[in-house]
């Protein structure tokens, strides 16, 4: 009798789920940016087997799907496996295998289960990890996938089942496009009174028969791509259903489903003018259309006798200019025509939606769009009209599209699920809806859903019952007129145990919450922890040994129970051993920081035209020797010679005329509140090496003719797409040519070609910069930061486009500045005074920035720096170049080369007039600096070189940023910046040159 009260729970879920053609998962090697495409990337590993078990409880079904993945490869490699989700769909489980032993994933905080798991990788250990991406797409990461061998995966999700010709429907999406070695599935429908029936895509060998009080259909097929969508329905009558668990968290959650009258939709009047919102950014040139277009199409012919005008607006980062269409006698053909034609580029800004610029406004909006905002703002400005968003796109951000609707007082039509003729039908209509429930607050609580909902079925509600008995009303109606209300009485008595109630209503409520992920972020996380599923909050981690449970506090699953017994025990032993030590980490800053002072103060002697005698050629070693040759780097506080030589003496040193040796002149400042030192102000120019990489689509750019560039880059774009280097490359040659406006849209398909890649982010961040769109910029690196928490560079770049958006915002506010100042100040406070696990005396650069910005921020009018007053010392310079990259595990190294021909670099840290190189960072991202207080006359050449990488996955290009600052905290401080990339190990490229006049 229990069972059967849990099956009567789940019989009554409806929800709407989507049977778009998915995408299927797909493992990859993790892709870098670089040249190579991404289809490359993802034939290097061959899914070999998938085994799929299918369990239908009613109206809810559990999908469990195991995929052993295969590397051809004679390395190591680090996969990626994207795994988007109907909506409404929630990943509730997760496995790898470790040792031969599928082990189950924990549930952890989203920005602590990814910092466990790089934190592992670089160690070269297997842990597995699954999280959230834009939309209801998640990705799964795996490392190693070993040479010649495999791993596997296993994902487990829930999913509602939706309503198909009167039958509650199951999908299973197969689109495999590749052979699978074997491929395995049973579907098991527990409880079953009727024999289910495969409506669509059956498979060899798939049919049902009686099991176990239901029903079972299982096939194995071998060598073979399954291609087509598997639909089964379940027949049998429908009627309204109440049910109530009492679930091991101690409360009482029920399900109610309820199966209201559906009232006629009164007539509607024909519209005036329409609003076509159409989504035209990069991410949708990967989907059809055609049931979008189809919507649009029949929408127009309920108007057979009627003038319609039609207002489109193609977006994608920017809004396009209007274009006016006339519909007559319901024809949209040139219309939908037009919208055949349309060439999706650019990335995706929500915000840029605004109502229309027309004297006249539309009578509403129809939006087609996936909803994936990833450049710049994501809400639109609120419409004066309602708005009607269609999306036939597995992978759309339900949840935000049906906020945007509602709020607007239109519909949602997820045209995977609903028929597109429906769907039209509904546009202009009142849609009959829930419009609210009415109970007793001291015995019901946290009912879901609270928002208004249509309603074309079934109609489902959760709660918890928090007193022994309780009441509530639905009430249902039309254009917030409530015309219907259906009662029902619950008692704590008729609850049974089990989970499954309780799980329902957590996934409602992640439904709601979601809609505004950022305004709910603490609750969503909260509600993930409590039922283990996979949230924008949340991730589900899979470690390998109990010291790594115990190392990172994350306790073991509940299937490996000996070993959490044993990971509770050490941990109540451990106690508060661990405790924090911010006066250490400010005495060892103190320390850095007095050295670096020192350095700065130090007077360097040398003779007038001095020139290096580099002792190194003279004993035949070279910088390409390796370098563990070399002795380590210092912290910097006098100079030291290069290795293997003898310390200048002062007679070595001297000029070919004679000339007495002289020291550096200095113009001694101290003190946190001086102003911003102007007594020596260097005369120096900066030129920066133009980046023209030797690329076959930049020669054929280059000899089209003006009108013909688009066109060719489009043409271009279908063989070169899958490389950020494409677009950052063709970006530049447009800018170069006055198209600002098409610069800007090809650079932001860059955020389109991966959900939440932090390291493509910063590439366009950086660039965004560049170019002084530093609203953008500064709006990215938040995302950035937001991923990628735990490192320090993402704390760092966000400080400095704030920094650098407050000193050029004469148009700003003044609150704004402060603001940005302020926020600027404690970021790199921040990068500061933490401990980092890498990236060792990043500190000191931050601290030199920090530093720069402290005096600006006083004369903005903040009084009050809250940072040690100990750190406070700004230190002006001659020059300051700073070199960064986006790729982790892999070292580059920045070397100037003085006047003198002395090289700075990591293996001579401290050069004989004062140029000083920061710690060598040689596992990632940088940044490395060269400082130098008081340059001779003469040019120092920029360099970086690509020393190599140690990362897991393939590694490909690096693109590299370089500072180059003169007069660095001077007024007459200059800024000059680049983009560039390096492909080869050992590769040197020229970032440009610093010429100073000579005494």
């Amino acid at each position: 009798m229990k069972s059967m009260k849990a099956i009567l729970i789940l019989m009554s879920l409806t929800l709407f789920t989507p049977f778009a053609a998915a995408q299927m998962p797909l493992m990859i090697s993790q892709p870098p940016p670089d040249d190579s495409s991404r289809t490359k990337q993802a034939e290097l590993l061959r899914l070999a087997r998938i085994e799929t078990s299918v369990r239908i409880h009613g109206r809810l079904a559990e999908t469990r799907m195991t995929m052993t993945f295969a590397n051809p490869t004679g390395r190591n490699l680090a996969g990626d496996l994207y795994f988007p989700l109907p909506e409404g769909a929630m990943l509730s489980g997760y496995a790898l295998d470790v040792n031969g032993v599928m082990v189950d994933g924990v549930v952890v905080e989203k920005d602590r289960a990814r910092q466990v798991f790089e934190k592992e990788v670089r160690k070269g250990i297997d842990p597995g990890l699954v999280e959230w991406v834009k939309g209801n797409n998640f990705k799964t990461r795996v490392f190693p996938i070993p040479p010649h061998g495999s791993r596997t995966v296993m994902v487990r999700y829930l999913s509602e089942l939706v309503d198909e010709h009167g039958m509650p429907t199951y999908l299973l999406p197969l689109h495999f496009s590749r052979i699978v070695d074997e491929f395995r599935l049973r579907v098991e429908v527990v409880k079953g009174k009727t024999m289910p029936v495969v409506t669509s895509g059956g498979l060899p060998g798939l049919s049902f028969g009686a099991w176990a009080e239901g029903y079972v259909a299982e096939t194995i097929l071998r060598d073979m791509s399954p291609a087509r969508n598997l639909t089964i329905a379940i027949p049998g009558p429908e009627r309204s259903r109440v049910a109530l668990e009492r679930a091991t968290d101690g409360n009482t959650y029920f399900f109610i489903h309820d199966l209201p009258r559906i009232l006629p939709a009164g007539s509607t009047v024909a519209p005036v003018r329409v609003g076509v919102l159409w989504d035209a950014s990069a991410s949708r040139s990967e989907t059809g259309h055609e049931r979008e277009l189809e919507a649009l199409a029949r929408f127009f012919t309920r108007f057979p006798q009627s003038v319609v005008e039609v207002d489109l607006t193609l977006f994608s980062n920017e809004c396009e200019k209007t274009r006016r269409f006339t519909i007559r006698n319901g024809d949209a053909g040139q219309l939908l025509d037009h919208l055949k034609q349309v060439f999706y580029d650019g990335g995706t800004r929500m915000g840029a939606i605004s109502p229309s610029d027309r004297p006249q406004l539309p009578d509403y909006y129809l939006l087609f769009s996936d909803g994936i905002s990833n450049f710049g703002a994501e809400e639109p400005a609120r419409l004066p009209r309602p708005l009607y968003v269609f999306s036939d796109d597995s992978r759309a951000n339900h949840p935000f599209l049906r906020y945007l609707a509602m709020k607007s007082g239109g519909e949602y039509f997820n045209l995977a699920a609903i028929d597109p003729a429906v769907a039209a039908s509904g546009v202009g209509v009142p849609a009959f809806s829930f419009i609210s429930a009415d109970y007793d607050g001291t015995t019901v609580t946290d009912v879901t859903p609270a928002l208004p909902h249509p309603v074309h079925g079934g109609f489902s509600v959760s709660g918890r019952l928090v007193g022994r008995r309780g009441s509530i009303t639905l009430n249902y109606g039309m254009a917030g007129k409530i015309m219907q209300r259906v009662e029902y009485r619950l008692d704590a008595a008729e609850a049974m145990p089990g989970e499954l109630v309780a799980l329902n209503w957590g996934m409602k409520r992640l439904e709601e919450l979601l809609m505004l992920p950022k305004r709910n972020q603490a609750e969503i996380t909260s509600m993930g922890k409590r039922f283990g599923l996979v949230t924008p909050g949340t991730s589900l981690l899979v470690l390998e040994s109990l010291d790594q449970y115990v190392e990172h506090r994350v306790e073991p699953p509940a299937s490996l129970s000996e070993m959490r017994r044993q990971y509770r025990e050490l941990i109540d032993r451990r106690g508060n051993e661990e405790q924090a030590r911010k006066e250490e980490r400010l005495q060892h800053v103190l320390s850095l920081w007095q050295k670096r002072v020192a350095w700065w103060e130090q007077e360097f002697s040398y003779p007038p035209g001095f020139r290096y005698l580099e002792q190194m050629k003279k004993s035949g070693m070279n910088d390409e020797r390796e370098r563990q040759t070399f002795a380590p780097a210092v912290t910097l506080a006098a100079p030291s010679p290069p290795p293997a030589a003898e310390p200048p003496r002062q007679a070595e040193m001297a000029s070919r005329d004679g000339q007495p040796a002289r020291k550096a002149k200095r113009n001694d400042t101290s003190g946190g509140d001086r102003e911003l030192d102007a007594t020596h102000q260097a005369q120096a120019t900066i030129h920066i090496t133009p980046w023209d990489p030797d690329t076959p689509y930049l020669k054929r750019l280059k000899s089209a003719t003006p009108d013909a560039r688009i066109a060719l880059y489009r043409q271009l774009r279908s063989s070169y797409g899958g490389s950020p280097a494409f677009f950052l490359d063709c970006a530049d040659f447009f800018l170069h040519e006055g198209e600002r406006a098409t610069a800007l849209r090809i650079l932001s398909n860059i955020a389109e070609l991966e959900l939440e890649n932090p390291s493509l982010l910063r590439i366009l961040a950086h660039r965004l910069e560049q170019m002084e769109l530093l609203d953008l910029a500064a709006s990215l690196f938040e995302e950035v930061l937001t991923m990628r928490p735990e490192e320090p560079q993402s704390h760092r770049d966000l400080a400095l486009v704030l920094s650098r958006r407050a000193e050029s915002s004469a148009m700003r506010s003044h609150e704004n500045v402060v603001a940005d100042y302020r926020r600027s100040m404690d970021l790199l406070n921040h990068v500061v005074m933490t401990r980092w696990d890498r990236f060792d005396e990043i500190e000191l650069i931050a601290l030199t920035e920090l530093n720069n910005i402290i005096p600006k921020a006083k004369k903005a009018g903040i009084g009050k720096i809250t940072v040690d007053p100990r750190l406070v010392r700004p230190l002006e310079m001659d020059v300051r170049i700073v070199l960064t990259w986006d790729m982790d595990m892999t070292d580059l190294d920045l070397w100037v080369t003085e006047p003198s021909g002395e090289k700075c670099y990591y293996g001579h840290n401290l050069t004989t007039i004062g140029g000083a190189i920061s710690r060598d960072i040689t596992n990632g991202y940088g940044p490395e600096e060269y400082v130098l207080r008081k340059g001779m006359g003469g040019n120092y050449t920029i360099e970086a070189n690509y020393y190599g990488s140690t990362a897991p996955q393939l590694a490909g290009t690096a693109t590299l940023q370089a500072e180059v600052f003169t007069n660095y905290g001077r007024p007459n401080e200059e800024r000059r910046a680049i983009t560039l990339r390096l492909t080869q190990k050992r590769e040197t490229v020229s970032i440009g040159e610093v010429t100073f006049e000579s005494d």
